[in-house]
């Protein structure tokens, strides 16, 4: 008897108290897991969502019970949904991580035991994370405990972040102006991405009434190339073109700043006025739109 429930990874020990009497107890098994982890998005990028597969294997004769996954992600990712449950297991309690957790971690399963040495069973897990701003490039941590194991820790990988350019843009102006007088407006374009922001051209659309009158500053710490400036008197002013640099090792954005002043009719009403900005770089085939932003207030004059 105790041969054949070997093959179950157990074993059963028996003493006899009498003699028609057995006392027996039930042994379990080594349990032996292992665990990997792939990157299923190596190309994803900043403000992306990067896909992580995590194969859990039963290599041992015993059934593995409690099996929990934890996933400790580098800084700057966050779980967002878990996209894949399969493989041979069976879950006989439902754990599942909150979104936004830096921890998440889910359970809680049997594994069966091997069929063969050679042919494990297998528990396939697929999770979706947030790719933040700039991640660091520290390695992500996976861990599979269970009731009758020790830890088993999948070997840590570094989760791939494309290099790309990420803008914002930050626009302001010079409020309350008279008609007949001069708005003045401050376009700045910060760049906290890991690549530079290249062939960088912006457009101002001025409200009516509204013309171009003068580029009081171009500061930063861009760098121009080829030189568009706006034409006198103009409604859409438009500057190219720059490279706005990487985020500086200091953790300093890359900088672009525009100030420039606009000339408003005599005539005009009083009321808010605002503009709209557009920037366009990378030769991406979707500008980036900032509309009706940091309106000014015209008031007649005495």
């Amino acid at each position: 008897m105790n041969h054949g429930l070997r093959g179950l990874g157990v074993l059963l020990t028996c003493l006899l108290t009498a003699p028609s009497v057995a006392s027996c107890t039930v042994l379990g098994g080594t349990v032996t897991l292992t665990a990997v982890q792939k990157d299923l998005s190596p190309h994803a990028s900043p403000r992306d969502f990067k896909t992580i597969e995590v194969t859990v294997s039963n290599f041992s004769a015993s059934v593995a019970r409690g099996v929990v996954v934890q996933d400790r992600l580098p800084s700057q990712f966050t779980f967002v949904s878990t996209t894949k449950v399969g493989g041979d297991a069976i879950r006989t309690q439902t754990l599942e991580p909150g979104i936004g957790s830096p921890s998440p971690s889910w359970g809680t399963w049997s594994l069966p035991a091997a069929s063969s040495p050679t042919h494990p069973a297998t528990l396939d897990l697929q999770f979706e994370v947030a790719v933040g701003r700039a991640p660091a490039n520290t390695p992500n941590f996976v861990n599979v405990s269970s009731d009758a194991s020790d830890p088993t820790a999948a070997p840590p990988i570094v989760l791939t972040v494309v290099p790309t350019p990420i803008v914002d843009m930050l626009i302001s102006s010079r409020s309350p102006v008279a008609a007949g007088g001069t708005a003045q407006y401050t376009i700045e374009l910060r760049n906290t991405g890991l690549a530079a922001a290249d062939s960088v051209f912006v457009v101002a659309s001025l409200s009516s009434g509204f013309l171009y009158a003068n580029t009081d500053q171009l500061s930063g710490n861009s760098i121009r190339g080829a030189v568009t400036d706006p034409l006198a008197a103009s409604l859409l002013p438009s500057w190219g073109t720059w490279a706005i640099p990487p985020s500086q090792p200091d953790g300093s954005a890359g900088v672009l700043r525009i100030v420039f002043s606009c000339k408003v009719a005599a005539d005009e009403p009083a009321g808010q006025y605002p503009i709209s900005v557009t920037v366009t770089y990378n030769g991406l085939p979707t500008a980036q739109t900032a509309a009706d932003q940091a309106p000014v207030t015209v008031v007649k004059g005495h």
